[in-house]
């Protein structure tokens, strides 16, 4: 169970403060009651009720307060199932800084190695498409089920040139919906690895602009971003914006270990479908009810709300 506004989770000090008042005044009645009432006289005038009675209807109420609040903060469970089939585009940057030997024993050759154990460990129902991008982004393999043409695309990457990330961005989207268009509306995800800014704009536009362009056009199409900053920082903010833009997870990857247990946290990611079933109306609904009932129990033994 999880919250969607765990942060209202501290209203339940209000049922906690009620509970205590109760318990304060039920003392103080007590004490009023032994100074100034005989106890040999008090069963003729005030009715005899059992403890469970008396009590009944607060604590009710109390648990009504307290559920309303557990509902008031959004409970909700999270769900995990396989996906079956969906399409994943890689976009790789191949600009010539991919060479950089901080991840071992290349930045290109550590997300090569990555990519292939992840492109392993997906369903054999995903179509899986490459794209890389230097100066001019390139569609190596469009969405395909054949593992064996992935792979061979893959060993045959190496590093020149500069950052065309719009561009790939482009590309990688394009791919996506020429596959939808034959296969049905797939679900669809990028995954986007670079390790700086963008350094060539598309049609007149700035780098920066291209990427923003398309991190839009990504969104409406319906199609998640995830980033990895491969080695230094020099473009994890803008990947960062990428992702969230898109509904996407943005990572830093400092060295080869951290870039494989990236992608094998994204093979979840993108192999499972996430179902979120919100208790809210329950938890609420309960209390309702509670309260109606402590409500009714009060009237009926005591004639009052508050007994």
């Amino acid at each position: 169970m999880s919250f969607a506004a765990t942060s209202r989770l501290w209203l339940l000090a209000v049922p906690v403060v009620f509970a205590a008042a109760y318990v304060v005044l039920q003392v103080q009645r007590r004490r009023v009651r032994a100074r100034f009432t005989d106890d040999v006289m008090l069963p003729s005038v005030v009715p005899v009720r059992p403890p469970w009675q008396r009590h009944l209807a607060a604590l009710v109420l109390v648990v009504a307060l307290a559920l309303m609040t557990v509902g008031f903060a959004g409970p909700q469970a999270v769900k995990h199932t396989p996906r079956k089939s969906a399409i994943v585009v890689f976009a790789m940057d191949t600009s010539l800084s991919m060479a950089t030997a901080d991840l071992k024993p290349t930045r290109l050759d550590a997300a090569r190695t990555a990519t292939h154990a992840l492109i392993a460990a997906l369903p054999a129902g995903f179509r899986v498409g490459i794209v890389t991008f230097g100066t001019v982004p390139q569609l190596l393999v469009s969405p395909t089920l054949d593992r064996n043409v992935v792979d061979q695309s893959l060993a045959g990457l190496h590093a020149a040139h500069a950052t065309a990330t719009g561009g790939a961005m482009q590309l990688a989207l394009q791919a996506i919906k020429d596959t939808r268009a034959t296969v049905g509306q797939l679900a669809a995800t990028i995954v986007l690895i670079s390790d700086g800014q963008p350094s060539v704009g598309l049609d007149g536009q700035t780098p920066q602009q291209s990427v923003d362009a398309e991190a839009a056009a990504a969104k409406a199409a319906d199609v998640q971003i995830h980033t990895v900053a491969a080695g230094g920082t020099a473009g994890a903010a803008m990947l960062a914006g990428v992702a969230r833009e898109t509904g996407g997870k943005s990572f830093l990857a400092n060295n080869s270990t951290q870039l494989t247990s990236i992608y094998r946290g994204l093979g979840t990611v993108i192999g499972k479908v996430t179902h979120i079933r919100d208790f809210t109306a329950l938890f609420t609904g309960v209390a309702l009810a509670a309260a109606c009932l402590a409500g009714m129990a009060a009237l009926a033994w005591s004639s009052r709300l508050v007994p």
